[in-house]
């Protein structure tokens, strides 16, 4: 029966698309500018990251700086973005182009997984959630390297 097959593909269609509670955040959203923020300052060598992430965080600037400049063009979260009150917690998905360092003829699409807690009336990035999974022109996602870092935390 034909009834089977087209159960099984359903299910796969299912797993392969996007969570349907999540949705593109526009850029004045103050989530999008936090993550945006983070990652620029992260991945153009701002030693201070600490204006966009949360209290008792050790996130580092990747050194030596991989992107001379970084643009967000895409921040995807929860359809329903809060506004920010103490200690809610949301999950991003965010797309950024980079000029790499020394190539700034070329750009490279790389998407973080980020983790947002609210405090004090603003958003402030708690995790980094997934490595960078470089996109390549056709849009699938492959393996970045190893060495784009992840949060960093400090031996106490």
């Amino acid at each position: 029966s034909t009834q089977g097959v087209s159960s099984a593909a359903s299910d796969v269609y299912k797993r392969q698309a996007p969570d349907v509670d999540s949705s593109e955040i526009r850029p004045a959203d103050p989530a999008a500018q936090t993550s945006s923020g983070f990652l620029a300052a992260m991945l153009t060598g701002n030693t201070d990251l600490s204006r966009w992430s949360s209290p008792g965080t050790a996130f580092t600037a990747v050194d030596p700086a991989p992107c001379v400049s970084v643009k967000t063009t895409h921040v995807v979260g929860p359809d329903e973005v809060p506004t920010p009150s103490d200690r809610q917690k949301i999950t991003v998905t965010v797309t950024v182009t980079c000029q790499p360092t020394g190539d700034e003829s070329t750009t490279r699409t790389s998407q973080y997984g980020l983790t947002l807690v609210s405090r004090a009336g603003r958003w402030e990035v708690a995790a980094l959630d997934q490595p960078s999974r470089l996109l390549p022109l056709a849009g699938t996602p492959v393996p970045s390297s190893p060495s784009v870092p992840g949060p960093s935390r400090s031996a106490s």
